[in-house]
């Protein structure tokens, strides 16, 4: 059976509120610090190519293309809690408490900045981590006929968080893994993420490059039941 959000069971000022948090989630995740594979959008691709190009030197560039199967469904729900809960960590410990978002105009950004009144509203990390809990424990759905099920695994369907818990939590695995390279290494390769979408960039030379692609396709750098294709 097809399913579909049942949406207006939230009143309007909860649609509102969901809405907004998901907006500060999406600022917090892109906003990560550390070596990690996050662009904030697929606009971004030709300014990461031209870095590449200048990182590499002259040298020959082989691209790959990759996609995190089973990313959405199969993400495990305690690995959300824990990778968006450090995030959230290492922002306070930079001094900030939540995040501005703003309610009207498209060229208005978030900030991590307190704005009070105006056309932002505050957002602060406790209510940003109240509603992460709530949307992956109520995670509901209406199939044809009206019987009701609840997503009890991966990140929750058609959610306002959903988006920001996608980036927030491979970004987190990303620094994980690379933190267990060797600095050699890390310098013959980069790679950009946009959701589950991965571009992989070599640098072709004095290396066995077709075992670094093996290696990485097959790594933990993504938990399982998450793998690489």
């Amino acid at each position: 059976d097809k399913a579909r959000p049942i949406a207006p069971t939230f009143s309007h000022p909860m649609r509102a509120l969901m809405h907004l948090v998901g907006k500060a989630w999406y600022f917090v995740a892109n906003q990560m610090k550390g070596e990690h594979f996050i662009i904030p959008s697929t606009r971004d691709v030709p300014r990461f190519m031209r870095d590449a190009m200048h990182r590499f030197k002259g040298a020959k560039i082989e691209a790959r293309v990759l996609d995190i199967e089973g990313c959405y469904p199969n993400m495990p729900k305690e690995v959300i809690r824990f990778a968006m809960r450090a995030i959230v960590q290492e922002a306070r410990e930079r001094g900030c408490k939540g995040v501005s978002v703003p309610t009207r105009g498209k060229e208005r950004k978030p900030t991590w900045k307190k704005v009070e009144g105006g056309p932002y509203k505050w957002i602060s990390f406790e209510v940003m981590l109240d509603a992460l809990e709530f949307a992956l424990d109520q995670a509901v759905f209406q199939l044809k006929g009206g019987r009701l099920i609840r997503q009890a695994k991966g990140i929750p369907m058609g959610d306002w968080l959903s988006p920001a818990m996608t980036i927030g939590t491979c970004g987190w695995m990303e620094r994980e893994w690379m933190a267990s390279l060797h600095e050699d290494v890390k310098a013959r390769f980069t790679a950009a993420r946009y959701m589950d979408d991965i571009l992989l960039l070599t640098a072709k030379g004095d290396w066995d490059s077709e075992r670094f692609h093996a290696d990485f396709q097959a790594s933990e750098c993504y938990m399982p039941p998450l793998k690489l294709e």
